[in-house]
């Protein structure tokens, strides 16, 4: 072992001791090389031009060693044709190179610690002829990669790195277009520092045009040896413009509009290789020919790994960031092969499928027809996590893809049906692909198929499809689909061939369970089962629950193509608590359990257990034959008779019966069975047959007050022959009614439906049906028959009612009035609202021909109506309200007062509060009354008329003894108001009655119903006797009620005065009047008064009695009596002294025939007064002087005391008369012996005047009846009239 390691060592020296020599040998070959490398330039320019195959010229080289260091100076270096490049020169004015042979052993490669290159030029011209730019992009490609190879192993950057000291002064880079101006990089400064630790390259640049210039900066470190320590460099170009770039992209034959752009690049290379490089990019303003681009904004960023390269994209985005593409983050995992690049996984962040076809679509190199189709598609959503993969030794096609889908959707283009909510795994390759779905919002629409789109809250299953040679073929395993309303679970499979006159082919498969009724609609292609066939079932089915459901079809969807077929479908419904409308108009059925089947254009439903409205389902059957338009139903319901009104009012039988049931109200116990043959088009009518049993039924109308009750029979509808019944029993105003219904062709081809009626109604009922209080007249039972007449439109609507009214009693006045036993024919005929379009009706009734009426009733009751009397028939009066007018005989005022009060016009429970006419429906009443009586006082032709008048009613009569108005005010406050422009009394002895007889004893009068009243007579008449004007004042007062302000003017004198009436437990009466007048006579004249004259007379009459003003009675009356009457006389007034009943006790002619005094040739003048006055107390109707009644004249004076019973008429009073005498000789002598003398004797007396002023005073009592009364004079003996055959004052007074 010890030789052998000896020989190796031995080896060894003598090996170290040779590369010694060899080196010496070459280092000082080397040495005399360089110093004498200027012999040598032709030489080298021979060898550089043969190895460049270019024209290689150098105008000086020099050589020198300085510090074992080799230098190198070379001065007017070019270069020049180079063959295939002759557009290539290169130009350096000065180079110094000085070689570090120790570093360039120590480093493995050349090192030079000194590199200075002064004035260099690269000049590339494309004007030479014979050079495009297809060649010079060729040549670059391949110097390109010729350095690559070439410094692959130690890389470029790190030998430029390595050396000690470089730099570069005027370097220009010149680009000579073939047109145009030049392009140049100038200048170019290039410096390397180093400090024996960090090794430090810059480089700075201007990129300049004629127009424009960019600067470049490129900026590389590494501390340490390059050639081991990781270079960090860094590059940035700003203000590249078009103008800097079309030149050099003339190369490619390019030319840009507009451009504005700036670029950033950090990087790293190790040992040559490229460890990472990132980048920013920024472009503004992009416009070449067509193309723009507003923004595009990138980072980028460039890692090795472990087999090649990722390049990661962050941020990048088209456009701005209101319309654009953004892509957060793109990453590229690549390969190289020398100059070809092998992708081998791409992973995208995401992408906005809606920004990014927005973007799209805007851009110019998309084509019309591929614009069109993603307008129409519109894809929206997001694809996230995108990761496309290229296997190893596959072609770039063979890829295969996944991503996350989120809410991806796209609307439908031609037989691809639109999709929204997508979300879950995609997978896809050059074959084909498949989503797994797992969505929970997810729409599906199949606008050539169905009407409707399907929404989803949870959807899952996979669809996949797949590319064959002439279609696509998308088909699903099984899909579960659900939301709110259903479950549902489906497959589909759909053929899309590439050839658009090529037909696709579906075949889809859905089932539902636990759904709501109402999706069925959905699920149901309307095209493919039948327009109305769908419509029906879509109409049909209005509520309930799919138990169960299933739906199929196979075919072809292109209608448009001449070899369409429809499909074939199948589908079925088996729903519970189903409400089923089977035809429009119709009534649903509800609540049903029913089985609906169809099967290529037919279809049957079945449904039991349900209701028709609210009557029970027994059973029902629906049948839609294929070959007909025709729809069958059957069926059978039991409940109350308001559904069988509904059924007549409610469906399409409406149109049969007319709106005549609309205002009826039916109910009851009904069994009905119904047979339906309904057209579902065209104009013919339906086949109809309903039959109903009906027990305890009822048929009413409020609005016209019939109400049929306890109805029972059997009642048939058919369309074609309308209504009909066998015998029915009800009951119809409380009472038992027979009936029968039948239904006849009028002459205008409508159907009138009659109603035939026999019953009987009480009169107080029938007035309270027809509102007319009219009508209370009646009394008893009305048997009577009914006819309800009802047609289609309402044509012939009506109600006509006829009796003769026997049993009935109408207490009226005549020619109204009539007993039970008479006859009286009454009609009444109501419309049912023929007349008004509203709901009014018109009732009419006729009474004999007496009594007519034309009334109008709404809901409210009583709206209108016009009552005429006399037999004329009375015309719809135009104003809401009621008028009465006609023509009576012969009428009694408590007979018409109570006639009008039934009418409604006299309402005295209101009279003390308003006129009773203020909440009435009286407008008018116009009446001529051939004869009125009111009491004893009668008028013949008397016009009537009540109106009403602003704030009241006015009351207008007119005749020959009576002309006034009566006032009756709206207003409670106001009195009413009765001004008489005349009033004429009846004066005729001969039927004149007396009090009792106009007045009764006992009137039942509420003094709180007195209304307060204005009375006034212009002109009141007894006869032809003037009684003046008279006016007072009616009030009612709390406790009383009083006449107040009583006036009358009676030919100047007045009269003055009220009447008190005080109510309560204990009532009594107050009568208070003064009469007072300056010439009386013209009073007792105009009231053909002869047995007194008085040219004054002043008086006061006070009069109390218990009870009512009416029940006055003199042996109840207390009061006074006062009076004074001047300068008249008493005369013999024969009958006409009636005036003076009172008083006529004080007739001096029957004083002087009870004296026997016989004054014959005085009594035609009378006994003449200068005044006579007294003052008497009344008591229980007898009169008290309570001052003597005197009376003073020229011819006697007389003082009466005593007292006058005025109920007896008898008087008891002391009397004393003053007689004048003449001489000694008594008058009262001369008057009993010569009366003769007397009378002479007295006229003389009166001639010559105070000679005879002396008087004789007679006292006699009076007593006894007025008309014969008993005188005693002085010796107190009575004394009796003598003769008999002088007229008495007296005498005709009360026989």
């Amino acid at each position: 072992m010890k030789r052998q390691a000896h020989s190796v060592l031995w080896f060894l020296y003598w090996l170290l001791a040779f590369l010694c020599a060899l080196l010496a040998c070459a280092s000082l070959a080397v040495k005399v090389l360089v110093d004498d490398i200027n012999l040598y330039r032709q030489d080298i320019e021979t060898f550089l031009s043969s190895q460049l195959n270019a024209k290689v010229h150098i105008v000086d080289i020099q050589g020198r060693w300085e510090d074992w260091q080799p230098s190198i100076s070379i001065e007017g270096l070019s270069i020049d044709g180079l063959k295939g490049q002759p557009e290539l020169s290169f130009a350096l004015m000065r180079g110094d190179v000085k070689f570090d042979p120790a570093e360039s052993i120590r480093a493995f490669t050349f090192i030079f610690s000194q590199l200075d290159l002064d004035g260099m030029t690269l000049r590339y011209d494309l004007s030479q002829t014979g050079v495009d730019a297809e060649q010079a992009i060729k040549a670059a490609n391949d110097n390109v990669a010729s350095l690559e190879t070439e410094t692959s192993q130690g890389g470029f950057l790190t030998f430029l790195l390595q050396q000690s000291s470089i730099n570069m002064s005027g370097t220009r880079i010149v680009l000579q277009p073939r047109y145009g101006d030049a392009v140049s990089v100038a200048p170019i400064q290039l410096s390397l520092q180093h400090d024996g630790v960090m090794h430090q390259l810059k480089i700075e640049a201007d990129l300049v045009s004629t127009s424009a210039r960019s600067s470049i900066k490129f900026l590389a470190e590494v501390e340490g040896n390059p050639a081991k320590k990781a270079v960090d460099f860094y590059l940035k170009f700003e203000g590249i413009d078009e103008q800097l770039l079309n030149p050099w992209l003339k190369l490619a034959d390019l030319q840009l509009d507009s451009l504005n752009a700036a670029q950033e690049v950090w990087g790293q290379s190790y040992r040559g290789r490229l460890t990472y490089l990132t980048g920013r990019t920024l472009i503004k303003n992009f416009k070449y020919q067509a193309y723009e681009l507003e923004q595009l904004t990138v980072q980028t960023a460039l890692h090795r790994r472990d087999r090649g390269y990722q390049l990661q994209v962050t941020d990048f985005q088209i456009g701005s960031e209101q319309s654009g593409i953004d892509i957060p983050k793109i990453s590229l995992d690549f390969e190289r092969d020398g100059t070809r690049i092998h992708p081998r996984r791409l992973m995208v962040d995401k992408i906005e499928l809606a920004s990014t076809f927005k973007w799209l679509l805007k851009q110019p190199f998309m084509t019309d027809d591929v614009a069109s189709t993603l307008n129409t598609v519109s894809p929206i959503g997001t694809v996230k996590n995108i990761l496309v993969s290229w296997p190893e030794t596959t072609e770039l096609e063979s890829f295969e893809l996944a991503a996350d889908l989120a809410d991806v959707g796209i609307n439908a283009w031609t037989d691809v049906p639109e999709i929204k909510g997508i979300n879950g795994l995609l997978r896809l390759n050059q074959a084909g692909g498949e989503i797994h779905l797992t969505s929970h919002d997810f729409l599906m629409h199949y606008p050539t198929l169905f009407d409707h789109a399907w929404s989803y809250n949870d959807a899952k299953g996979v669809i996949g499809w797949r590319f064959e040679d002439q279609g696509v073929v998308v088909a699903s395993q099984l899909l579960n689909l659900a939301n709110s309303d259903l479950s549902a679970a489906g497959r589909f499979s759909l053929y899309l061939p590439f050839n658009p006159d090529e037909q696709p082919l579906l075949n889809l498969q859905i089932g539902l369970q636990g759904t709501d009724g109402l999706q069925a609609k959905y699920y149901i292609p309307p095209k493919e089962v039948g327009p109305e066939t769908y419509q029906w079932l879509v109409q049909a089915i209005q509520k309930g629950e799919v138990k169960r459901a299933g739906f199929v079809l196979n075919g072809v969807t292109r209608a448009r193509l001449p070899d369409y077929q429809l499909p074939v479908v199948q589908l079925f419904f088996d729903l519970e608590d189903a409400s089923f409308e089977y035809q429009p108009g119709w009534p649903a059925i509800k609540k049903a359990n029913s089985f609906i089947y169809f099967r290529n254009g037919e279809l049957i439903a079945e449904a039991t257990n349900g209701n028709i409205y609210d009557s029970a389902l027994d059973f029902a059957w629906v049948h839609l034959p294929q070959t007909t338009d025709k729809l069958l139903i059957a069926g059978s319901v039991s409940g109350d008779a308001t559904d069988l009104q509904r059924l007549l009012t409610e469906s399409e039988l409406k149109k049969e019966v007319g709106d005549d049931f609309n205002d009826w109200a039916m109910s009851g116990s009904v069994s009905t069975l119904v047979d339906l043959n309904l057209p579902l088009s065209g104009k013919a009518a339906p086949k109809v047959l309903v039959t109903s049993n009906i027990k305890q039924g009822r048929f009413q109308s409020v609005k016209d007050k019939i109400d049929f009750s306890q109805i029972k029979g059997d009642v048939s509808y058919d369309a074609s022959l309308g209504l009909s019944s066998g015998p029915l029993k009800a009951k119809l105003f409380e009472q038992p009614i027979s009936a029968r219904i039948s239904t006849r062709l009028m002459s205008n081809k409508v159907k009138k439906t009659e109603v035939n009626m026999d019953s009987s109604i009480s009169a107080d009922y029938l007035r309270t049906w027809l509102d007319a209080d009219a009508l209370s007249l009646l009394k008893g039972q009305v048997d009577y028959h009914a006819r309800l007449d009802l047609c289609p439109g309402k044509v012939c609507n009506q109600l006509v009612v006829t009796s003769d009214l026997i049993g009935v009693e109408i207490n009226a006045f005549p020619p109204l009035s009539k007993t039970k036993s008479q006859t009286m024919p009454l009609t009444v005929v109501s419309d049912l609202g023929l007349t008004y379009a509203d709901d009014r009706s018109v009732v009419r009734l006729n009474l004999a021909d007496q009594l007519r009426g034309a009334l109008v009733s709404d809901s409210k009751g009583l709206e209108r109506a016009r009552f005429s009397l006399g037999g004329a028939k009375p015309e719809i009066p135009d104003e809401a309200g009621i008028w009465v007018d006609g023509k009576l005989d012969a009428v009694d005022y408590a007979e018409i007062e109570r006639f009008i009060a039934a009418l409604g016009s006299n309402n005295q429970a209101s009279a003390k509060k308003s006129s009773g006419l203020t909440d009435t429906k009286l407008k008018q009443v116009d009446l001529l009354l051939s004869r009125f009586s009111a009491g004893s006082f009668d008028l013949n032709d008397v016009l009537i008329s009540l109106k009403p008048e602003p704030s009241g009613w006015m009351l207008n009569a007119q005749s020959a003894l009576l002309l006034g108005q009566l006032w009756l005010p709206d207003d409670a406050n106001l009195p009413y108001k009765v001004e008489l422009q005349q009033l004429t009394l009846n004066n005729d002895d001969s039927e004149a009655k007396s009090d009792s007889d106009i007045i009764p004893d006992v009137i039942d009068i509420d003094p709180q119903s007195i209304p307060s009243v204005d009375f006034s007579i212009a002109k009141l008449l007894m006869g032809d006797k003037k009684l003046g004007q008279w006016s007072f004042k009616l009030r009612p007062y709390d406790n009383d009620v009083r006449i107040e302000d009583i006036k009358g003017v009676i030919k100047g004198a007045g009269v003055l005065g009220q009447l008190r009436w005080v109510t309560g437990s204990t009532p009594f009466s107050d009568l208070t009047l003064k009469l007072n007048g300056k010439n009386f006579n013209e009073v007792l004249t105009s009231l053909d008064v002869t047995g007194i004259e008085m040219k004054s007379l002043d008086s006061y009459l006070q009069l109390t009695w218990s009870n009512a003003p009416w029940a006055f009675e003199l042996g109840h009356a207390d009061g006074e009596l006062q009076f004074t009457a001047k300068q008249g006389r008493i005369l013999d007034v024969g009958k006409s002294g009636n005036i003076l009943r009172v008083f006529g006790i004080l007739n001096l002619q029957s004083l002087g025939r009870r004296l026997r005094l016989d004054f014959t040739d005085l009594v035609e003048s009378g006994v003449a007064f200068d005044e006579m006055k007294a003052s008497y107390t009344i008591k229980k109707g007898i009169a008290y002087t309570s001052s003597p009644f005197v009376m003073t004249g020229p011819s006697a004076n007389m003082v009466m005391k005593g007292s006058l019973d005025l109920v007896n008429e008898t008087v008891d009073k002391d009397i004393e008369v003053a007689l004048p005498v003449t001489g000694s000789i008594p008058l009262v002598s001369v008057l009993l012996g010569a009366p003769q003398v007397a009378g002479a004797v007295f006229l003389f007396d009166k001639l010559i005047g105070d000679p005879l002023a002396k008087f004789t005073t007679v006292k006699y009592h009076l007593s006894g009846d007025w008309g014969d009364p008993s005188i005693v004079i002085d010796d107190g003996k009575a004394t009796k009239p003598a003769n008999k055959t002088v007229p008495s004052v007296m005498d005709n007074d009360h026989g």
